[in-house]
């Protein structure tokens, strides 16, 4: 949960979200984007990532979105700025603390698994949601071999199932609507999560379930998902110990996303959920170790390079693989916007993937707008 989610929705009241009478100071955003401290001297800003007049930037909060934290200028040297830094080190820390206390009692991934494989039995697959996953570039061989499946609110889950598997709650998957479930693959072929994708939904479609238990591992992470293309599909997906992909992984926001494109490239790819890698740093450092990865690929959606926050989100996963000694570079096709181009899962597998440096992706983002 984000900062500014702590700030308005979980009693903390050092906080006032913004709103259409009450503006950020930053940015004068009035929509309820920004959150401001009750002393008006310390703001968490979605827009403003950079000092201004009248306010000194500190730098980004961490999490799904980032936003900037700013105090007043005259504050920047004192004991109060460095105060509301520790106070936002410090509310990461209990978020996470928060998340391994949920995760207590949860199935070991080897039971979420076999229960995924029973809940995909169980419930099927509508005949929408299979028209769905095929316009999306699933074959039926691997739409049946995958663990999707359809479920709906309310609907009853099978006898004796436990209820400590992820979103259960009063003998039903807790979910906001019709949706299909979108497995995420542990490192040793193991379903060990997943999202809803919601068919109807305001704002974003994909959800985490939660119900008596949260989606997140006992480690307080939420899953990523590992895809070593088509070995996916093996009766033993976890049996690709010697095959190293010549060292490098691609990386992707999305499960689904990097479940197809692995599959139409016969690569290995990694999808986290709003492609916030650095979140699962567990999961990701133990892949980079024990598969012995030296280079990252990003794959950025199209449009990327014209969306400041989604770009400031690349160049914080960025960091991350810098610190892990990766070498990094960008798939590209020239997927400059989202109308004239397409995502890495909507590419025929006939593509030749080109790279380009982190500094060349940059220089893009700074010429259109990123």
């Amino acid at each position: 949960m984000s900062p500014l989610s702590n700030a308005s929705k979980h009693g903390n009241k050092d906080f006032t979200r913004t709103s259409r009478t009450f503006e950020c100071p930053v940015c004068g955003n009035k929509k309820p984007d920004c959150a401001v401290s009750i002393d008006g001297r310390f703001v968490l800003c979605l827009k403003i990532h950079r000092s201004i007049p009248g306010w000194h930037y500190l730098g980004d909060t961490k999490g799904g979105a980032c936003w900037g934290m700013l105090v007043l200028a005259e504050d920047a040297n004192s004991e109060q700025s460095e105060r509301w830094s520790q106070r936002s080190v410090e509310r990461e820390q209990q978020k996470r603390e928060a998340a391994i206390t949920s995760a207590k009692g949860k199935l070991e991934p080897e039971e979420i698994d076999k229960y995924t494989h029973k809940l995909a039995k169980y419930y099927g697959l509508s005949r929408i949601h299979q028209e769905n996953l095929t316009s999306r570039g699933f074959t039926q061989e691997q739409i049946n071999q995958l663990e999707f499946f359809s479920v709906t609110p309310g609907e009853r889950l099978p006898a004796l199932f436990p209820a400590n598997y992820p979103g259960v709650k009063s003998g039903s998957l807790l979910v906001a609507g019709s949706a299909i479930f979108m497995p995420a693959y542990n490192l040793s072929g193991l379903i060990h999560g997943g999202q809803y994708r919601l068919d109807i939904a305001e704002g974003g479609k994909y959800r985490w379930p939660f119900g008596y238990k949260s989606s997140h591992l006992k480690n307080g992470e939420l899953p990523i998902t590992f895809i070593p293309g088509d070995k996916i599909l093996s009766e033993n997906p976890g049996d690709w110990i010697g095959d190293n992909f010549d060292n490098s992984a691609f990386i992707c926001e999305g499960f689904p996303k990097a479940t197809i494109a692995a599959l139409t490239f016969n690569k290995l790819f990694v999808g986290a959920a709003g492609g916030n890698f650095s979140a699962s740093m567990e999961q990701f450092t133990n892949f980079v170790v024990t598969k012995s990865i030296k280079t990252i690929n990003i794959c950025p959606d199209a449009g990327d390079v014209k969306n400041p926050q989604v770009m400031r989100r690349w160049l914080r996963q960025y960091e991350y693989f810098k610190s892990l000694n990766l070498f990094t570079r960008v798939v590209w096709w020239g997927q400059i916007d989202k109308q004239s181009h397409n995502d890495i899962d909507e590419l025929p597998p006939e593509t030749k993937l080109s790279y380009i440096s982190w500094e060349q992706f940059l220089a893009y983002a700074h010429e259109y707008g990123g």
